[in-house]
């Protein structure tokens, strides 16, 4: 009996150290930053070559990473756990309490409900709605967004100002308010994009001032539909809309008989809602004239490694830092934290030598700089 209970405590105390050389990290957040910070991600492990499920990184709305990273945790394993939820929900998801139950990934795929201990997230956490408990706030890059056409819609549409969208916001309207020709009033216009937990919809309202009732249209088999169908996740209700910039990129891309459509994303996500006919360049427009890069012309230079210089002289606007989120006070802080501290400098090494260039290193935004979406621009 004595040697039984020596084994057990034994095996107990091992089934212990075996626990704590786990290091387990859940991170939610911003769809339109996924793609920079799988990379950043998977760099941080050594050899920067974790083992993933998927195996391969893509635009995957939810990601594992398994391996070590000895400066970080010496020869603990260590797993992060990723689930774009949408930036204004990952805010959410930190500050809720209980935290939200959001369905991570094991690395066998199957569902690990969890809470989550870090949130990238496109705006800041005073345009989310949940500003209590304060997060800490790590600005890891600059993110830009723009102006999409569908592939239906009139190549004549080529610019759109924030004067325009206050009144075409409401969901749609004429043609002719974008093109300036009498010609298309009895066509129409209809606007798509994201629910409220997006923040890429929190910049592009934010960015003109917009403030009324806006309804979201989906390209649904080819016509123009308004979404009624409302995201409600952990008891909030979104609203209806896109829950990613990939499936409204790819909403975008579809041709349609009703009338053209106009939408928001990232650059990263703007890249893929190419045409209908297979076309190398996103449906981009100007906003107030300008794009967020010098020298668009669809070609490898100016497509996969833009100018940043109007985003980064203030010379356009819709744009916002990327930033990364902690709640001091969460039961997973000690873990989370050092994952914390260092993913800025993997997200900017990641900015400085990956191509296409989908974001903008904060080293090169200079002086300038805005303390809140859609807020003055500095200098």
């Amino acid at each position: 009996m004595k040697k039984i209970l020596t084994l057990a405590v034994f095996g107990g105390l091992l089934a212990a150290t075996t626990l704590q050389a786990q290091i387990q990290v859940y991170i939610c957040g911003s769809t339109a930053f996924r793609s920079n910070a799988y990379r950043a991600m998977r760099s941080m492990f050594d050899g920067g070559s974790p083992a993933m499920s998927p195996a391969t990184t893509s635009s995957s709305g939810a990601m594992t990473f398994q391996g070590t990273i000895t400066p970080l945790f010496g020869a603990q394993t260590v797993t992060l756990y990723c689930y774009w939820s949408g930036s204004v929900q990952g805010i959410h998801s930190l500050t809720a309490s209980p935290g939200d139950s959001l369905p991570f990934h094991n690395m066998d795929d199957s569902i690990n409900n969890h809470t989550a201990d870090l949130a990238f997230s496109d705006v800041f956490q005073a345009s989310s709605g949940f500003t209590t408990p304060e997060l800490t706030d790590e600005q890891v890059a600059i993110q830009p967004f723009v102006w999409v056409r569908s592939s239906s819609c009139p190549s004549t549409v080529t610019n759109i100002t924030m004067q325009q969208l206050r009144f075409a916001l409401q969901g749609s309207c004429p043609l002719s308010y974008l093109t300036g020709n009498s010609n298309d009033y009895s066509s129409v216009l209809y606007f798509t994009g994201r629910t409220k937990d997006s923040g890429s919809r929190v910049i592009a309202l934010s960015d003109c001032a917009y403030s009324g009732t806006y309804n979201v249209y989906s390209n649904a088999f080819g016509t123009w539909t308004k979404f009624t169908a409302n995201q409600i996740v952990n008891g909030v209700n979104y609203g209806p809309g896109f829950t990613s910039g990939a499936t409204e990129a790819g909403n975008l891309a579809l041709t349609s008989v009703n009338g053209g459509g106009v939408g928001y994303l990232g650059y990263a996500d703007a890249r893929t809602a190419v045409s209908a006919g297979g076309t190398s360049t996103a449906q981009i427009i100007t906003y107030n004239g300008g794009l967020p890069f010098n020298g668009w012309t669809g070609t490898t230079n100016g497509f996969n490694n833009p100018d940043w210089t109007p985003v980064t002289t203030g010379k356009y606007s819709l744009w916002g830092p990327e930033h990364l989120f902690i709640n001091p006070s969460g039961a997973n802080y000690a873990n989370a934290f050092p994952v914390f501290t260092n993913l800025a400098t993997w997200v900017d090494l990641d900015i400085s030598n990956t191509v296409p260039v989908t974001a903008i290193r904060l080293s090169q935004m200079g002086n300038t700089s805005r303390s809140a979406d859609g807020g003055k621009i500095s200098p």
